[in-house]
């Protein structure tokens, strides 16, 4: 419980760190060069290719599929998909996912054709529109990524409260079963006393009744031992 809220905070502390901000870089997607949007995610790259491409469907309904992989990272193509905000005009969507140190890289370049390609320079709008979507995308991926954190933490923090609660039924019941048992053992107890008390009374008054007997006995041998003597 500690170390993943330890885990959460160090991430939020490092977020706030950094304002993610969207950069401008080349990239290779295969055998293309591009001049690429660029932003650096603080997260494993095989999670952030999973939010990536849940990004592309849940956001804009667009399904982009990996076309490479190598070394460098992951590349991704979304061919001839539409996208308004951008343009009227259906573009080819190339990103690519990169391990970089602890975080992981992104890239994505959109282009009408092979030779025109959305920039700063070449199409504005269009690349004011992409540079959003990038800080769309990263505010999209911490989102999900801190509330499924914030939910395993809540979670883990009601299994403790829950086995405390647990823990302290089972320590209730014990001491009601404990009580229980000495209130019979004190039962038996008194039952034992008693009993010994009684077979002690018992045994008493039989050894009495065994010397009363012997004493009976003696005297009637005496008396018939005295009959015969007197009397033939």
């Amino acid at each position: 419980m500690k170390r993943l809220l330890f885990t959460l905070l160090t991430s939020i502390f490092f977020l706030q760190l950094s304002a993610q901000e969207v950069g401008v870089t080349n990239e290779n997607y295969k055998k293309l060069n591009y001049e690429s949007l660029v932003v650096l995610i603080d997260a494993d790259p095989d999670l952030v290719e999973e939010k990536w491409e849940d990004f592309w469907d849940d956001r804009y309904d667009v399904n982009i599929k990996k076309f490479d992989r190598d070394n460098s990272g992951t590349a991704y193509l979304g061919e001839q998909v539409a996208l308004p905000i951008i343009s009227p005009k259906n573009v080819n969507l190339y990103s690519k996912i990169s391990p970089v140190g602890n975080e992981t890289r992104v890239t994505m370049a959109m282009a009408f054709s092979e030779n025109d390609i959305v920039t700063r320079g070449a199409h504005g709008t269009s690349f004011v529109a992409a540079e959003a979507m990038m800080k769309e995308f990263s505010n999209y991926f911490y989102t999900g990524y801190f509330d499924e954190q914030l939910e395993a933490v809540r979670d883990e923090l009601k299994d403790v409260r829950d086995d405390r609660t647990d823990a302290s039924d089972d320590v209730e019941k014990a001491k009601r079963k404990i009580e229980k048992y000495e209130k019979k053992i004190k039962k038996y107890q008194d039952r034992i006393d008693k009993e010994r008390e009684e077979v002690g009374d018992e045994l008493e008054t039989a050894e009495e009744k065994a010397r009363r007997i012997q004493t009976l006995e003696a005297q009637l041998r005496e008396l018939e031992r005295l009959r015969a003597r007197y009397l033939g």
